[in-house]
């Protein structure tokens, strides 16, 4: 795994309310404590652990007041499908939430620390260790300054073998005390909690440490390049250049989690097994419950975007988010068919063809909205 790459306050002995600050951090209220510091922010809510839910919060922070959704469709998750040749069941989007983000991520300045240890590749035990001290440095300034950050699976090997509620996927680091050596965190599945800066990273197969900071930028957004790429990447994400989940490979969590058609070409696979009459019921309302999530966003961002684009792209963008309404309503339609009892092949078959008929149409328009930027 490469990358360029829960929350009970507890009662700290010696905190105390020194005094009340307005952050750099979307107005964030500040506790600051004898030892340490904490920030009045949390992690969108979402799917637990997604890294949109983190991203919302860290770029509200630097003064970008992004919905949730927009930030899916801005980092390209919002476009995203892949598919079995059965349609059975997958968790979609899976590799946005910890590669194909980044790209959208260098048009902000922000600050990583990145470990992995795995066999040859990696770093040596030591040089983990370091990169865990740097990041408790980092992220402490941060603090500081009245930003969050944002790191991976912050729960010890010992909490995973236990399992339970833990914070899977990306968490928001919102404080830390020097004396106990530990960091504040808020993830949506576990809400607060704290843990030891130095006892985590080592969660999964890689031992993978990453913690990521945006800070006070110092060069101005470019909000128009930007949203471009967004939309290129959208085009690219529904044909399938940004498989969203593993192809060809297990997954460490989801072992049965292997895609072989993504975009366009999972949409096809997608018709052909209903056609075979083959889908199970719960397959396809695992589907459309993630599914419709997604392409709301795609919705969503689209119209939150206009505003960043010329008024020549403003037609073309509509249109293509009122047909993502339309691949919406066809598969609310195919999950309440499915819920019904009733999914027999021709009419699921009709039903997912009608929602990708109306997925491409919108492709072509955010092609129109390309050329007329």
């Amino acid at each position: 795994m490469s990358a360029r790459g829960i929350i009970t306050i507890v009662g700290l002995l010696g905190l105390i309310w020194v005094t009340e600050v307005q952050t750099q951090a979307d107005n964030a209220e500040t506790e600051t404590r004898t030892t340490g510091v904490r920030l009045d922010l949390q992690a969108e809510k979402s799917f637990p652990g997604l890294i949109v839910s983190c991203l919302t919060t860290a770029l509200r922070a630097i003064g970008h007041d992004w919905s949730r959704e927009f930030v899916r469709g801005y980092v390209g998750s919002a476009f995203a499908i892949a598919m079995k040749p059965d349609g059975g069941r997958l968790v979609q989007a899976d590799t946005h939430e910890w590669h194909h983000f980044y790209e959208m991520l260098d048009y902000f300045d922000y600050e990583t620390v990145n470990a992995t240890i795995h066999q040859d590749t990696g770093v040596s035990p030591e040089e983990h260790a370091q990169a865990k001290r740097e990041g408790w440095n980092m992220v402490r300034r941060a603090i500081d300054d009245g930003y969050p950050a944002i790191t991976w699976q912050a729960m010890t090997k010992e909490q995973r073998a236990a399992g339970g509620r833990l914070p899977w996927l990306w968490s928001l680091i919102v404080g830390y005390d020097e004396e106990a050596g530990t960091y504040d965190v808020h993830h949506v599945n576990t809400g607060d909690f704290t843990i030891a800066w130095d006892a985590y990273g080592h969660s999964d197969p890689v031992n993978w440490f990453y913690v990521m900071v945006f800070r006070e930028q110092t060069k101005p957004f470019d909000a128009l390049a930007a949203n471009r790429r967004a939309i290129e990447r959208a085009i690219e994400t529904s044909t399938g250049m940004y498989p969203g989940v593993p192809t060809g490979g297990g997954h460490d969590n989801y072992p049965n989690a292997v895609a072989t058609a993504h975009g366009h070409a999972a949409w096809e696979m997608w018709i052909d097994a209903a056609k075979a009459g083959g889908l199970a019921a719960g397959d396809v309302e695992q589907h459309v419950r993630v599914l419709v999530p997604m392409r709301t966003a795609a919705v969503i961002y689209l119209t939150e975007v206009e505003g960043y684009l010329p008024e020549r792209a403003h037609a073309p963008l509509r249109e293509a988010s009122l047909m993502y309404d339309d691949v919406i309503d066809a598969l609310g339609d195919l999950g309440d068919l499915s819920a019904s009892g009733l999914l027999d092949a021709p009419d699921a078959t009709a039903l997912i063809r009608k929602a990708y008929n109306a997925e491409r149409a919108a492709v072509v328009k955010l092609q129109e909205v390309l050329d007329a930027i």
